[in-house]
């Protein structure tokens, strides 16, 4: 089952018609944006981490790097008092700190595709002509001219 959602003239879905679970992830991503952006002035600046979480007294924080979790770890209680001072972490008693995997990315070798068949280019070049928009007609085109 196929569920069609109205979508805005860029493309995107719009905001009433998103599931309401993805609505949901979307605002929690959000927010932890947010609390990272909050607490950014009173953590290392030079460090990779941001917020992962925020529940009953305790900021979780994520990094890559175990160096910056053991710092972090470390320097708990200053960082805790420090951050006490915003209202919105006045009943923090704990920061735990994670460390993630980079996402990596992996390059997957695939073989050549086949030549476009003329019946395809043509399509292409048709196709072109429709768009007013310039960037998509130069991309069709673009395709119809690989061999």
């Amino acid at each position: 089952m196929t569920i069609k959602t109205p979508l805005k003239p860029d493309g995107s879905v719009t905001d009433k018609n998103k599931p309401k679970g993805l609505r949901l992830l979307q605002t929690h991503i959000e927010h932890l944006k947010q609390l990272t952006e909050l607490v950014r002035p009173y953590l290392p600046a030079d460090q990779d981490w941001q917020v992962v979480g925020l529940q009953r007294q305790t900021l979780s924080l994520a990094t890559t790097h175990h160096t910056a979790a053991s710092q972090l770890r470390y320097l708990q209680t200053l960082y805790l008092k420090q951050l006490k001072t915003e209202p919105v972490f006045a009943q923090l008693t704990r920061l735990r700190v994670v460390v993630v995997q980079p996402v990596s990315r992996v390059q997957i070798q695939h073989r050549p595709l086949p030549p476009l068949s003329k019946a395809a280019r043509e399509t292409l070049i048709e196709s072109a002509s429709l768009f007013n928009d310039g960037e998509l007609s130069e991309t069709l085109l673009r395709m119809a001219s690989k061999k």
